[in-house]
């Protein structure tokens, strides 16, 4: 399991546009948004392959100017 947070920040007039997007990545939750154009948003996804893939995506969408992480947590599942 692997999970980070973001702050993620945007337009503020393509906010709508660019958290539908955000949403469209598996693995990513959108908690909270500004005014602004900040969203604050995880991403969960089971291996840290897949969230690097699903991080680097965010920052490249339509509409983003920077994406933050605040927090990475990994749990490796022990062989047994």
């Amino acid at each position: 399991m692997t999970v980070c947070s973001l702050v993620v920040r945007a337009r503020p007039g393509q906010l709508p546009a660019v958290r539908r997007r955000l949403t469209s990545i598996r693995g990513v939750e959108v908690h909270a948004c500004s005014d602004t154009g900040k969203l604050i948003v995880t991403v969960d996804l089971p291996t840290s392959g897949e969230l690097s893939d699903a991080v680097a995506r965010l920052g490249d969408l339509e509409g983003v100017l920077g994406a933050s992480m605040v927090y990475h947590y990994c749990e490796h599942e022990e062989a047994t």
